[in-house]
């Protein structure tokens, strides 16, 4: 039976929640370029966390939003929720985000019977072999998995032992054009004022949740070392959770505190990273950095650990670095990087960020979806 085409594809978003976060904020920059005429979308996130900072006002206001509040897996009471708002919604199929709410989503899919994509967004090293064997057996599922790297495809595929056949990647996007537009209107000497650095200062910036996973540890201690040979540089820390007390002590231990600034969590971070000379992050994993990319949109050259997505896009002393996880070895490269031409680098870092726009993200997602339903 053919499918009505004047009827909307619906396309049911399924996320565990909603807090400002990489995945998040893919989610609502892709809806704001969706074709709303073709599809229709209802966004569910299954855990509310009303202490900490959200994207709930970036989603458009066309889009309709339920919010459930699972307490955990156990939540029977949240399940029945789930399940009578998916068999009234009736969607076309579920696009789901991390590993909760793709547990969730993919099991209520064996008796509601929609098709399911699921995204994997990061090399998840934690995962526990009981976790490992769930997404094994939902796989056969799964309509596809969208990895955001081909280096989180490769890895997805061995740990779970899922056939590679399964996975497609599409790479996270930016607003390319619309982020080099804001970066290039803001002041940036007169931005710095505003914190009491200086417009001849080496200014380093990283953006990312204050978690174990980002080991914001170790640029602290590489920047105290820098700061032995540069006392004019500063650290800007854009970004919140759990660590941030842990890492504000650190740098009072290290006497650096007056060099290191603290953001907190923010949802417009381009004003951080205009002010900022070189983008530097020592993460232990990542599955795309979209981070990276955004402050390569800005101009800034990227220094970073060989994790998934900067190992595709980085090339080394053309648009940034590969550091290791050695303070010394940062320390130097620090250096280095001052002594690059900065005209040139600049040229091949716009090029990369240019060809992450996320025009080109929105049009393979479109057509995945088109896929699923023919």
């Amino acid at each position: 039976m053919e499918r009505d085409s004047f009827k909307k594809i619906k396309v049911v978003i399924g996320i565990n929640d909603f807090i400002i976060g990489g995945a998040q904020k893919l989610i609502s920059d892709l809806l704001e370029r969706f074709d709303h005429d073709k599809f229709e979308f209802h966004v569910v996130t299954l855990m509310q966390f009303n202490n900490k900072g959200n994207f709930y006002n970036l989603i458009p206001q066309n889009i309709q939003i339920h919010k459930l509040n699972f307490k955990g897996f156990f939540d029977i009471s949240s399940w029945k929720k789930l399940y009578y708002l998916l068999k009234e919604l009736k969607p076309d199929m579920v696009w789901s985000h991390l590993f909760f709410s793709n547990t969730v989503f993919r099991a209520l899919s064996i008796f509601l019977k929609y098709k399911c994509i699921i995204n994997e967004h990061n090399t998840y090293t934690w995962k526990n072999f009981f976790q490992r064997a769930i997404d094994r057996f939902l796989a056969k599922y799964t309509y596809k998995i969208v990895a955001v790297s081909e280096t989180v495809v490769d890895f997805t595929s061995k740990q779970e032992n899922i056939p590679i056949e399964k996975f497609i990647t599409i790479h996270n996007g930016i607003d390319f054009f619309g982020i080099e537009k804001q970066a290039d209107s803001l002041d940036k000497v007169a931005l710095r004022r505003q914190y009491g650095i200086s417009g001849e200062a080496k200014v380093f910036v990283n953006v990312a949740r204050l978690t174990h996973q980002k080991n914001h540890n170790l640029i602290i201690e590489a920047f105290s070392e820098f700061l032995k040979k540069d006392s004019d540089s500063y650290l800007l820390i854009v970004g919140g959770g759990g660590l941030e007390t842990k890492l504000k002590d650190l740098t009072k231990d290290l006497k650096i505190n007056d060099n290191v600034i603290f953001f907190g969590s923010q949802s417009n971070v381009i004003p951080y990273l205009a002010m900022s000379d070189i983008f530097i992050s020592t993460s232990l994993i990542e599955g795309f950095g979209i981070s990276h990319i955004e402050a390569m949109a800005c101009g800034l050259p990227v220094l970073s650990t060989k994790t998934a997505g900067p190992d595709k896009f980085i090339r080394e002393g053309q648009n940034g670095f590969f550091i290791s996880y050695d303070v010394n070895n940062i320390v130097q490269t620090m250096a280095d990087i001052f002594s690059i031409d900065s005209g040139q680098l600049k040229s091949n870092i716009k090029m990369t960020a240019k060809s992450f726009d996320i025009s080109n993200t929105v049009k393979k997602y479109e057509d995945l979806f088109l896929e699923v339903i023919n």
